[in-house]
């Protein structure tokens, strides 16, 4: 795939709070889709500009009127209506945090402005994002088509799913999923996710933060009794049906490393996505991270066919976490917890892990 064609995109801003938006995805948003879509969707919650719902689809056109008026529609039937002060409160937190986030995910500003609360803006996914995120269209592509793939499993959660722990302790088995399609298993595979965490709290250090939510994370991981955690399961066949989405979508990840097509002109080139990286970590005050900079290995381990697989896996995973409810920060605490969850129950640490790793 050469080119982002026949694939389109809306937001939908919805400035309500946490409960409204979760109905409003659920109750307006999806139900609509399926009942006017030519092809696959995925929507996923979004930040940029105020809340909103970002729906990515395949096929022909939507029309954005009709999709307006279905919202009205719906707000008059449930008797929703905001003031603008209420408009103004749900909006914080974003205008707050709009910039810091801009910055980490690399995305170009959409103002924050409290008049497209119920707007509809159609559009196509931006070329220049996706050229400077992804490391070719095939990338891309796969990308799209995985979360395709999870929108219903997405939708059945959010339905199924009852309460932030339940949700969260959902969050962390899919993590585990992920880990344990990798080829070395879930106790290597950790890395992955400890080095994300280690950067969270490398970051977190420079702002006077990093025991605060160090603090935070290991309460959280204490109250989640985490000793019953293999025993606790999402309802219904709901685990199933998503590790079996994972493995299909660790397959095509693994298929396009093993093609080569993780490299293509025009897009982020390997070569530079290593030396960010490095850049990342030059500065962080992380044990970790340090001695992974000094690794002899690290070229391939950042640049080989099994990194590369497994990396794109977690990122889609990662690019997951809104549609789930589950914010930025709560990402962090999944990730922490099932990384703890894993040193535990393997009896070892970062240290011993790196030792031992074959490459």
């Amino acid at each position: 795939m050469n080119t982002l064609a026949g694939y389109r995109k809306m937001n939908i801003f919805f400035f309500g709070d946490e409960e409204e938006k979760k109905n409003f995805y659920l109750e307006c948003i999806c139900p609509f889709m399926e009942a006017n879509r030519k092809g696959q969707y995925y929507a996923t919650r979004e930040w940029n500009g105020g809340p909103n719902t970002e729906v990515v689809y395949a096929g022909e056109e939507i029309d954005p009127k009709t999709l307006r008026r279905e919202i009205l529609r719906y707000c008059r039937e449930k008797g929703l209506s905001w003031t603008p002060e209420q408009i103004q409160q749900n909006l914080r937190s974003y205008k707050k945090n709009q910039k810091n986030l801009l910055q980490m995910e690399r995305k170009d500003k959409v103002p924050i402005r409290a008049r497209n609360h119920l707007k509809v803006i159609q559009g196509t996914p931006d070329p220049e994002y996706y050229h400077r995120m992804y490391n070719s269209s095939d990338h891309v592509k796969l990308h799209f088509e995985s979360k395709f793939l999870l929108q219903p499993l997405i939708e059945e959660a959010l339905r199924t799913v009852k309460g932030k722990r339940d949700m969260l302790m959902l969050g962390m088995k899919l993590f585990q999923m992920t880990m344990a399609l990798f080829d070395q298993g879930e106790k290597y595979a950790s890395m992955v996710y400890f080095s994300n965490i280690e950067g969270f709290f490398g970051i977190a250090r420079q702002y006077g933060k990093e025991q605060a939510f160090r603090q935070h994370f290991e309460g959280e991981y204490r109250r989640m009794a985490m000793d019953q955690f293999d025993e606790t399961h999402a309802p219904g066949d709901l685990e199933g049906r998503f590790r079996e989405a994972w493995t299909q979508i660790y397959d095509k990840c693994a298929a396009l490393a093993e093609e080569g097509k993780f490299s293509e002109e025009g897009y982020w080139q390997l070569k530079d996505q290593e030396a960010q990286m490095q850049r990342n970590i030059r500065d962080l005050e992380s044990p970790f991270h340090q001695a992974f900079r000094k690794d002899k290995h690290l070229h391939e381990i950042v640049s080989g066919k099994v990194h590369l697989t497994f990396r794109s896996v977690t990122n889609i995973l990662y690019n997951l976490m809104p549609a789930l409810n589950i914010s930025f920060l709560e990402k962090n605490l999944c990730c922490y917890a099932i990384v703890r969850y894993i040193m535990e129950k393997y009896n070892t640490s970062w240290q011993e892990i790196m030792a031992e790793r074959v490459i």
